[in-house]
């Protein structure tokens, strides 16, 4: 029986970051990985590739309009698509991952399950570890419409193997994954449409960045039906009906030529049978239950990314980070969410960082919500809380230094005042700070005596 301090499953690329790490501080690893280590980090991303693409023909199109260029030859999907597999084949076999292999660290390809709480079975190899990291994939959550077995479907998995371009893309759900493939299909020349099932466009972003947003989709062309419910779906021809049930409008139908179901992910963890190691795992919520040390119900087991919660776009690093400083210092880190990023990458992209409105009244917070219009398309938010930020979005061109200044004014609580004062190489966040903080005095801020006192 092999033994180690520690089996990291799943992960891909990430899972061999934490491997490596992990046995660089003399901690005995063992990866273990269903397939190519990268061949799904790579695939999982695939829209997001195309999203890419599909903005510099965006731009190439304004560019046209304004008389800057000529008009392009017709674009060719079919081959932006080959031109994507072929680079996705040749970084699957740029590097043999058995060259991280040491000492310390040990690889291992195919799949496998628990047999008790500190024991796992790969093939017919058995290996006994003193903590486990599940890292798992995510793969896209399906609703249980009878209905969907009749009709064909896609989803974020499937939909760039297409070999058409969709007349008219029907999306259900706008999760940051469906907002993406909306996009860059409206932009490729698809009439695109999105149901929603809540009233705002990204629930958990605050109400006025999501408006904002969803306002500069539809000035792009794409529609949306927010606060509806589909009932029942049906296909006649070439043509997939959705019977719904809106809010607003009632009973409509919607009609469409292509189905994306975007809707969520859950981790992919079918075959670990956790139930073994004494996991749960909580099916209505499609994640496995953990506590602020993201540890599970069995201490010696550890959940992160998808495997731990859905609503994580990213952050898998921070979270096996403060697994291995805990495992070499005790309860000493524990995971707070307001610390990591949310991410859309749309056109403009969204990033948010700390609280929102919502969740800072949850903590008995007072919040007052400044916002600020960018020059161009898109704003920033800022949530305070007796003038220290304590979440920030940025709906716009992403902008690293900017982002890395906010988390750190939130982490260390800075107030806006310091930030206002702090010189940066690129000004940009100095700048608005300065702008904002009018906002955090009352009309007259001088008493007479200080009026008085001003005259000499």
């Amino acid at each position: 029986m092999k033994k180690a301090d520690l089996v990291i499953l799943g992960g891909g690329i990430r899972g061999l970051y934490i491997a490596t790490v992990a046995s660089q501080l003399n901690l005995t690893s063992l990866f273990i990985e269903k397939a190519s280590y990268l061949k799904h980090s790579l695939e999982h991303n695939t829209h997001q590739y195309i999203s890419f693409a599909t903005h510099f023909l965006f731009l190439a199109d304004t560019a046209i309009r304004l008389g800057l260029i000529k008009p392009l030859t017709t674009f060719n999907l079919q081959h932006l698509k080959s031109q994507i597999s072929t680079v996705i084949e040749y970084l699957q076999h740029s590097r043999d991952p058995l060259e991280f292999q040491n000492q310390k660290l040990e690889i291992y390809f195919g799949t496998g399950k628990f047999i008790n709480s500190t024991t796992f079975q790969i093939s017919d190899k058995l290996i006994q570890a003193k903590r486990f990291i599940l890292s798992s994939h995510s793969r896209p959550i399906i609703p249980p419409l009878p209905c969907l077995e009749t009709i064909p479907y896609y989803t974020r998995e499937s939909i760039c193997e297409v070999p058409y371009l969709p007349e008219h893309l029907i999306i259900l759900g706008s999760t940051a994954i469906g907002l993406e493939i909306a996009q860059a299909y409206r932009r490729l020349g698809s009439q695109v449409t999105i149901l929603n099932y809540h009233d705002s466009l990204l629930p958990e972003i605050d109400p006025n960045i999501s408006k904002e947003l969803q306002t500069i989709f539809m000035y792009e062309g794409i529609q949306f039906h927010m606060g509806i419910m589909v009932k029942g779906c049906k296909k006649i021809g070439h043509h997939i009906i959705l019977d719904c049930v809106s809010k607003l409008q009632g009973e409509i139908e919607i009609i469409g030529n292509t189905l994306v179901i975007t809707t969520g992910e859950m981790p992919n963890i079918g075959s670990l049978q956790l139930n073994r190691a004494g996991v749960n795992y909580n099916n209505s919520q499609h994640k496995i239950a953990s506590n602020s040390y993201c540890q599970t119900s069995n201490k010696r087991i550890y959940a992160i990314g998808h495997s731990r919660d859905d609503s994580v776009l990213d952050g898998l690093e921070y979270q096996a980070s403060l697994i291995l400083i805990n495992l070499l210092l005790p309860a000493s880190k524990q995971f707070s969410k307001e610390n990591m990023p949310v991410i859309l990458n749309t056109d403009p992209g969204l990033i948010h960082i700390g609280l929102t409105q919502e969740h800072a009244k949850q903590q008995g917070l007072e919040p007052q919500l400044i916002c600020y219009s960018l020059a161009s398309k898109g704003e920033v938010n800022l949530l305070l809380h007796q003038e220290i930020i304590v979440g920030a979005t940025l709906l716009g061109e992403p902008n690293n230094s900017f982002i890395t200044e906010l988390l750190f004014a939130i982490q260390t609580k800075i107030t806006l005042s310091q930030l206002a004062t702090k010189s940066t190489i690129y000004p940009t966040l100095s700048t608005i700070m300065k702008e904002l903080n009018p906002y955090l005095y009352p009309p007259k801020p001088f008493n007479t005596f200080s009026q008085r006192l001003s005259t000499f």
